[in-house]
């Protein structure tokens, strides 16, 4: 037996989800593109994605606890004990705190009061002690210019951060230490700015990072059930049409000529075997339509639902994913004569215009329904889903009424090759 009315041999439809007449994603295109931005993170056995906003605090913390050790050695060698070095301690935590708890997760510039207030506070923890510590809280005060590195509009941020190691140096040239120590604490505090600028910034833009992986593999998956969910519409829909004629036809023959009833519904098995095909098509890879077998399949499903049908067609070698496309159309716009129409006469036409280089595949039929022919082209989400399709191959698709009183037109344009 053929292949019944509506249904290919090779049905499932080629799956176009990128861009370019060539970008197809089939179902397992999300767990690819999720192996692959895991692999291209992966750096020297570190998984970005996991491990990069770890390590990137890891990284920070180390160097703050080095910094405040380094910090509490000075102080002990400028004679700083007791309840000074108490005072010490207290006051570099609450400043190493503020810096970590407040300013590296937020990454944002200051824009509410507690954003203020905390930007203040930090700049007096970076300068007030100096008075009282001296030399042993040299380069503390870089802190507060790398914050405002981070967080400062741009036209203040350089000149802040250039007049906090100025305004140190002047401090000490103004409490009467020696030059060297005077270049000491200027050098330390250019240093403190530049390494907690680089790694607050380095903490945020990993942050930053993964935060956008994560988005594009939730735009994947999304991408992914559109593209079944638009496939399965542009399948079943066709395979479900022509069973239901086909069942019609037989309620209407099984009394007088069994013979052909018989032949019809092994038909709806074709038809029902093929659709289970399609579906697993979908979910599992994709292949081609042939568009000539697809014409073929729809002049015998209309002639079976009483259509008088005219097919016209120029010989031509198309590209495969032109070839697919085109099908889907005389699939799509098929099924909607048959759920929209009452037409007695239809024609289908695929002309090519060699010189334009362009292919034009023309669906006309008569007895549209008035309100159908008025909800976006009677074919709803099928006509969206063919629109898609055809603007990846740089077409353009026109459906709406013919030009004579209850007619619908179906026009698609797309390159030849």
């Amino acid at each position: 037996m053929d292949a019944p009315a509506g249904v290919p041999e090779n049905p499932s439809v080629r799956v176009f989800g990128g861009t370019g007449s060539g970008g197809r994603l089939s179902s397992s295109a999300v767990a690819a593109r999720e192996n692959g931005a895991a692999r291209s993170a992966d750096l020297g056995g570190l998984d970005v994605l996991t491990q990069g906003p770890r390590l990137s605090r890891v990284v920070l913390m180390t160097v703050l606890l080095g910094f405040a050790v380094v910090a509490v050695l000075t102080a002990r060698e400028q004679g700083i004990g007791g309840d000074r070095l108490v005072v010490f301690l207290v006051l570099l935590a609450a400043l190493l705190s503020l810096h970590v708890g407040w300013f590296v997760p937020r990454g944002r510039r200051l824009r509410t009061g507690p954003d203020v207030a905390a930007f203040a506070a930090l700049g007096l923890l970076s300068f007030v002690p100096l008075a009282v510590f001296g030399l042993a809280w040299s380069g503390v005060a870089g802190f507060f210019g790398g914050v405002a590195l981070l967080v400062l509009p741009a036209r203040w941020r350089v000149l802040v951060a250039v007049l906090v190691p100025l305004a140190t140096a002047a401090w000490y040239v103004g409490a009467g230490f020696a030059p060297d120590q005077t270049v000491y604490a200027l050098i330390s505090t250019v240093n403190v700015e530049a390494v907690v600028f680089g790694l607050s910034r380095l903490t945020q833009v990993v942050d930053a990072v993964v935060t956008a992986r994560r988005r594009l593999t939730d735009a994947a998956v999304t991408e992914e059930r559109l593209r079944i969910a638009r496939d399965l519409h542009d399948l079943l829909g066709y395979s479900l049409s022509a069973i239901t004629l086909k069942v019609e036809l037989v309620s209407r023959l099984v009394a007088f000529d069994v013979p052909r009833s018989q032949a019809e519904l092994g038909e709806v098995l074709a038809i029902s075997r093929e659709a289970l095909s399609d579906v697993r098509a979908v979910t599992s890879r994709y292949r081609d339509l042939d568009l000539r077998r697809e014409l073929d399949s729809a002049r015998r499903v209309l002639e079976a639902g009483g259509v008088v049908v005219d097919v016209a067609h120029d010989e031509v070698d198309l590209p495969a994913p032109t070839t697919t496309t085109l099908a889907t159309v005389v699939r799509e716009g098929v099924t909607n004569v048959l759920r929209h129409s009452d037409a007695r006469t239809c024609s289908l036409r695929l002309d090519v215009a060699r010189r334009a280089g362009t292919v034009t595949l023309t669906i006309l039929n008569d007895g549209a329904h008035p309100e159908g022919a008025e909800e976006d082209g009677h074919g709803g989400a099928g006509l969206r889903n063919l629109a898609d399709r055809v603007r990846e191959l740089g077409g353009a698709l026109e459906a709406g009424r013919g030009t004579v009183e209850g007619s619908f037109r179906l026009s698609v344009v797309v390159p030849a090759a």
